[in-house]
């Protein structure tokens, strides 16, 4: 190295690793100088490189690796922008991508992994975003988990959610307490609370609903605003938008149940309405559209059954008995149907006094 080149070289790093007496750099200089690095390991303009290994064997307190970084300890920054505010106080937080967690000022223990996520959080704290614009409008919300591009992208104070797959929980912006797997799922809820969503389109266009479960692809893809729902299945109430209080299993169960249908209950394949139709308190027990086998109707306390109904044969009258109570019982020609009306047993002879005494 000439003169002139080592004389540049030593202005550069200020003298700090050379001889104050020779000038000359020597391996002792170095290691005196970079055995502790109590401040900030910084790469932030030029093209240094490290040919070899940056072996740190104590700690460093800030990582920083880009422009910005902050001015408190215990936070790595990768980026080639600011990733942390000049004037924050946040600390043990891990940012990697461009402007990721750029506004950052209190929040702490934050992770941030992708180009802008999380890149307005202020105080935010416990959040983890990885992804494109992962939580990018985040600013308040805390305990929040987003992976996936534009996962959570809007969120602003909500907390305590979950959100894994491109644009899962989008347009989420104060609702908390929410779960959504999978691509689109619960994308366009907003204030909605305490729903879980599993699989592609799941509560896709909820906003507001809440207390809402949806497993299957589609599942509740439909709803806005009910809440109280329960749907498993692929496109299991699918056309619901408003009704509550639902309770569907089966792939396409109360998939027709529409607009603000509520308190009903479908279960098997395909089991509902035949037709896109709003109606509440019904029960369906199906395997297949047509006519159900078991069809009620909650409000009217009554069960329809499709074809045949069969019951035991008791060799004897059950002991308590209550009131209403019907059974089969005898043998061979003696076996008779008996209901227990008035604290009696009685023989019900045919159809006819079968339906009179019922009734």
């Amino acid at each position: 190295m000439s003169q002139q080149n080592k004389t540049t070289l030593q202005s550069c790093i200020n003298n700090q690793l050379a001889d104050n007496t020779t000038g000359n750099i020597t391996a002792a200089n170095i290691r005196d100088n970079l055995i502790n690095i109590t401040d900030s390991l910084l790469f932030n303009s030029g093209s240094q490189s490290i040919t070899g290994s940056l072996i740190v064997t104590g700690s460093i307190n800030n990582l920083l690796i880009g422009t910005g970084g902050g001015n408190v300890s215990s936070n790595i920054s990768i980026g080639a922008t600011t990733n942390f505010s000049p004037s924050a106080t946040g600390c043990n937080n891990f940012a990697a991508g461009n402007s990721a967690l750029g506004a950052n000022t209190i929040g702490a223990y934050n992770t941030s992994i992708g180009f802008a996520s999380l890149v307005l959080n202020t105080t935010g704290c416990n959040n983890t975003a990885i992804g494109c614009r992962a939580l990018g409008a985040n600013s308040t919300g805390a305990n929040n988990t987003a992976i996936g591009n534009l996962a959570l992208r809007f969120n602003t104070s909500g907390s305590n959610n979950t959100a894994i797959g491109n644009s899962a929980l989008g347009t989420n912006t104060t609702g908390s307490n929410n779960t959504a797997i999978g691509q689109c799922a619960l994308q366009l809820n907003t204030s909605g609370s305490n729903n879980i969503a599993i699989g592609f389109n799941a509560l896709n266009t909820n906003i507001i609903g809440s207390n809402n479960t949806a497993i299957g692809n589609l599942a509740l893809c439909s709803n806005t605003s009910g809440s109280n729902n329960t749907a498993i299945g692929f496109n299991a109430l699918r056309c619901n938008t408003s009704g509550s209080n639902n309770i569907v299993f089966g792939q396409n169960a109360g998939c027709l149940f529409s607009g603000s249908s509520s308190n009903n209950i479908a279960i098997g394949f395909a089991a509902g309405p035949s037709t896109n139709t709003e109606e509440s308190n019904k029960l369906y027990i199906a395997s297949g559209s047509g006519t159900p086998l078991i069809k009620g109707d909650f409000a009217a306390k009554t069960v329809n059954i499709n074809n045949i109904l069969q019951l035991p044969v008791l060799t004897t009258t059950p002991s308590p008995a209550a009131e209403g109570m019907i059974i089969v019982s005898g043998s061979g020609a003696n076996t008779h149907i008996y209901s227990y009306l008035n604290g009696v047993w009685k023989q019900l002879n045919n159809w006819y006094y079968f339906k009179t005494y019922i009734a």
